[in-house]
């Protein structure tokens, strides 16, 4: 993340993981703080310091196969996604 890194010294930084499930493990370790989705926050022990910031969200995509993107499923999957998206 750009906004943490400009915020603190690389020497601050004691563990990187791609992996989302292995960094919340990392934090409910006692690793130290750090990134987690919305989603983690639901996790026992996990507990939130800061209410997320604009600069934090992504694009979130659904990738689906040329043949089956107009199908009635997933045009319905993709109206659900899109309106539970929005309490996000």
């Amino acid at each position: 993340f750009r906004w943490l890194m400009e915020r603190i010294s690389p020497d601050q930084v004691i563990f990187r993981a791609k992996d989302s499930e292995v960094i919340r493990d990392a934090i409910l370790a006692d690793v130290g703080i750090g990134f987690a989705s919305c989603w983690d926050k639901a996790t026992e022990g996990l507990v939130q310091l800061f209410p997320p910031r604009p600069e934090w969200s992504a694009p979130l995509w659904l990738v689906t196969h040329v043949d089956l993107h107009r199908t009635t499923k997933v045009q319905a999957f993709l109206t659900f996604l899109k309106e539970e998206a929005k309490a996000w």
